[in-house]
């Protein structure tokens, strides 16, 4: 999350599930363990944007697959991802 948000020490996490091993058939066949997060960093202003969900596939100690919720269309396509681990 170091190189997605302005100031990820700040960053607060609720976790959803344990890491659950499954199938991701998008962009290629990959196998891991899948978390899912709700994440809220703070924007440029300093301010918290609020609680977006992530999706994170996880193999070997490394995410090899990720998907962040936007505030918008975003949210969806991850909620559907973590929808089977949750």
């Amino acid at each position: 999350m170091r190189a997605i948000l302005r100031d990820p020490e700040s960053a607060r996490y609720e976790f959803l599930n344990r890491p659950k091993t499954g199938w991701n058939g998008i962009g290629g066949l990959k196998f891991g363990h899948v978390v899912c997060a709700r994440i809220n960093g703070k924007n440029a202003y300093g301010g918290y944007v609020g609680y977006r969900i992530s999706y994170f596939m996880i193999k070997n100690g490394r995410v090899i697959d990720a998907v962040h919720g936007d505030g918008s269309y975003g949210d969806s396509m991850v909620q559907g991802r973590c929808s089977h681990f949750i």
